[in-house]
């Protein structure tokens, strides 16, 4: 080996070092932390604030702290978004829990008009008598 191909080497194992400790730092709730872009480079979030501050003498704006609002179609793009197991588990829960409860309404309510129907045929029958 020349010197060329130990250095090759020694990089190669530093990538695979590198690449190793990142798939350990995206497991579980680390993936959260920089994945898809949530978070920016702090340097290129002081650059973007001193940029707009060069210019506007005046201050801070409510835009200038929060940013520009989302598109206009952000929410279909989070609904159209994969979802975890748990997570449809979960609302397929809230949704049979919600047809459940309205079908009990709707059987309370049937139970509600026969206890009416009834009382009104023993009103009837106690004044033909």
């Amino acid at each position: 080996m020349d010197g060329e191909e130990i250095a090759q080497e020694y990089q190669r194992r530093l990538q695979d070092l590198r690449d190793s400790q990142l798939d350990q730092k995206m497991r579980g709730i680390g993936r959260f932390n920089k994945v898809g872009g949530l978070n920016k480079d702090m340097s290129e979030q002081l650059e973007d604030f001193q940029r707009t501050n060069a210019m506007k003498s005046q201050g801070l704006t409510a835009k200038d702290i929060v940013g520009s609002e989302p598109p206009r179609d952000w929410d279909q793009d989070q609904k159209s978004k994969k979802k975890g197991r748990l997570t449809s588990w979960y609302e397929q829960r809230q949704q049979n829990q919600a047809e459940e409860k309205r079908i009990q309404q709707e059987k309370w309510q049937e139970v509600m008009m026969k206890m009416a129907e009834e009382k009104e045929k023993e009103k009837e029958k106690s004044k033909q008598q």
